[in-house]
């Protein structure tokens, strides 16, 4: 759907369209690599050179034996002909940490990862597909497993393009 600004000619920051979905499906995983959570949207450009933004929700636990708890996410891009991206934040910053007392005990950890990318995806066409999923992998201590959407939880995603 395109907005219409009635009170300027200037184009620049416009809203040119907004798609999002809900996803509702649970999975659970105990892989140290990322594996695709199941949320994902892509959005056709409308117009060139535009800017892309996309704002993700995504419900989680993860739990452990041991000393610690942990789960990484990350947002990954691919440009229908076109070059992938991967916004993941480095080091820390898309993690999820939690400690225990001592090595034996069984720790679990409830949360949403939120996270808004303003996409520097450079010049794109219009009418060219730009896909975004989220990806998570656990690190924990020994018995590692991360659950999404576990117990009905919805997970969320919109891609917003604007004009340039």
């Amino acid at each position: 759907m395109a907005v219409f600004y009635n009170n300027s000619n200037s184009n620049s920051g416009r809203i040119i369209q907004i798609v999002g979905n809900q996803y509702t499906t649970s999975m659970t995983s105990s892989s140290t690599s990322y594996v695709d959570t199941g949320l994902t949207q892509t959005i056709t450009t409308k117009r060139a050179n535009s800017k892309l933004i996309c704002i993700v929700t995504q419900p989680f636990d993860c739990s452990a034996n041991g000393l610690y708890a942990r789960v990484r996410f990350r947002v990954h891009r691919q440009i229908t002909g076109g070059s992938t991206g991967t916004f993941d934040g480095g080091g820390e910053c898309e993690g999820i940490y939690i400690g225990a007392h001592t090595s034996s005990q069984h720790i679990r950890q409830y949360g949403t990862y939120t996270n808004i990318i303003f996409d520097p995806t450079g010049y794109i066409n219009s009418g060219v597909n730009v896909t975004y999923k989220v990806q998570v992998h656990t690190d924990s201590a020994s018995s590692p497993d991360v659950r999404i959407n576990y117990n009905g939880r919805h997970a969320h995603m919109e891609v917003v393009e604007m004009a340039q």
